[in-house]
């Protein structure tokens, strides 16, 4: 039976140690000639200097070794992505619960070969989040049904839960918040209006509790203007 060949992903142990090793000859090399040419162990201000540079080189290569593994394909050396991966997709809670939507991103993430293909992956993880999110929150509107929100508000910030009454969709109106959606609520429990950015929005369902215009206590002005058709 003929001999397995290496993948494009498949590791090479001997190469990686081979290339590891042709990369420390020349720093072994000048530290040895720095040590050897030394007169009486006496070292000048500038072999001190080089022999600080030639440990922290070595001592770079050695940490990178274990941080980033190499693998070879016919294209040459390529630094695996593992530990970006792994980051990428322990965060896709985070980014979403749709789990068609994480399966799909989770797959990408896996398959990708760069970093630039990572990214991709989450950005369209991210923009079908926002596209599921946009039609539910319409609905919720036209239904006039409460909707419950799972809500990210900044990065590295816990989930956080709210039941809202829907009220209007509507795009940034400052420079900074242009590029991003808002999903305009009432909170019947705080008596005043919140704005949710749809891109932070990790999952929205619709509830069975209904509301109508007495839900929002006389404050009818939070009402007008609306980005969204309602006949309500």
């Amino acid at each position: 039976m003929p001999k397995e060949k290496p993948g494009p992903d498949r590791p090479l142990n001997w190469m990686t140690k081979a290339l590891l090793f042709l990369i420390y000859l020349p720093f072994a090399y000048a530290f040895i000639h720095i040590i050897v040419t030394a007169s009486d162990g006496d070292f000048t201000a500038s072999q001190v200097v080089v022999l600080g540079l030639l440990i922290f080189g070595m001592i770079v290569l050695l940490v990178s070794e274990r941080l980033v593994e190499l693998r070879f394909s016919r294209d040459g050396v390529i630094a695996s992505m593992a530990p970006l991966k792994a980051d990428v997709l322990a965060n896709i809670p985070y980014l979403t619960e749709d789990p068609d939507i994480a399966e799909t991103v989770s797959k990408e993430v896996v398959q990708a070969q760069n970093v630039r293909e990572v990214k991709s992956a989450v950005e369209k993880a991210r923009g079908l989040n926002i596209t599921k999110n946009l039609k539910i929150a319409e609905q919720a509107i036209q239904e006039k049904k409460k909707v419950f929100i799972r809500y990210r508000p900044v990065d590295d910030s816990e989930i956080k839960n709210y039941l809202e009454i829907p009220v209007d969709l509507k795009p940034g109106d400052t420079v900074k918040s242009a590029p991003y959606d808002y999903f305009v609520t009432y909170s019947e429990e705080d008596g005043h209006p919140k704005t949710f950015r749809v891109d932070r929005i990790i999952s929205l369902a619709i509830s069975d509790q209904s509301f109508d215009r007495a839900s929002f206590h006389g404050q009818d002005e939070i009402l007008a203007n609306p980005h969204i058709a309602r006949d309500w």
